[in-house]
């Protein structure tokens, strides 16, 4: 599959590597290929396409990974879970947003099974996805969302990548309990 990507002007050599069902998974940072079209309809996906919207997930214009996050959110595949996983973690607010509008992740649902498995399975990558939500909020985000004085108005709790943080791990949670 990887094959038929257009070529990158930069080589990949920078990954993240997390579990998914047991096997371990390396996943590029970001990618420098060339844009690909977006023509496929969400019912006419093939696997093919859903390698390609993951793949392209990570690449270096925002645009491009927002278009194709909202292709991801409707997948069930378990491999699908660390690309959407990942784009929590990072700067552009818009992407954080469709990720919590888009994703379930209310108990006993799907999503948050699937979602509460890889958190409990890759805690070090879900630790380091906290603290870049953390940072990425005190950089660009702490003026639309303050951290305000006790028994004041604080919009500190309601910044979208606190929020999937907290549904992630209630998730991972629920997930470790149901297996006691």
């Amino acid at each position: 599959m990887l094959r038929r990507l257009p070529p990158s002007a930069n080589r990949l050599d920078h990954f993240f590597v997390v579990t998914v069902d047991g096997e371990s998974l390396s996943i590029p940072y970001r990618s420098y290929n060339a844009e690909p079209p977006d023509n496929i309809a969400l019912g006419d996906a093939t696997l093919d396409d859903v390698v390609r919207w993951c793949y392209f997930s990570r690449h270096h214009n925002g645009y491009v990974r927002q278009r194709c996050l909202r292709h991801l959110l409707v997948r069930t595949e378990t491999w699908v879970v660390p690309f959407v996983v990942q784009l929590v973690g990072e700067y552009v607010i818009e992407i954080i947003e469709d990720i919590r509008k888009g994703l379930d992740l209310r108990p006993g649902s799907e999503a948050a099974a699937r979602y509460g498995r890889f958190v409990a399975d890759n805690p070090a990558f879900f630790d380091l996805t906290s603290h870049r939500v953390t940072s990425y909020w005190s950089c660009y985000h702490r003026l639309r969302f303050p951290v305000m004085h006790p028994g004041s108005d604080s919009k500190f709790e309601e910044y979208p990548g606190f929020t999937l943080i907290a549904a992630l791990r209630s998730a991972s949670m629920t997930m470790s309990e149901s297996e006691r």
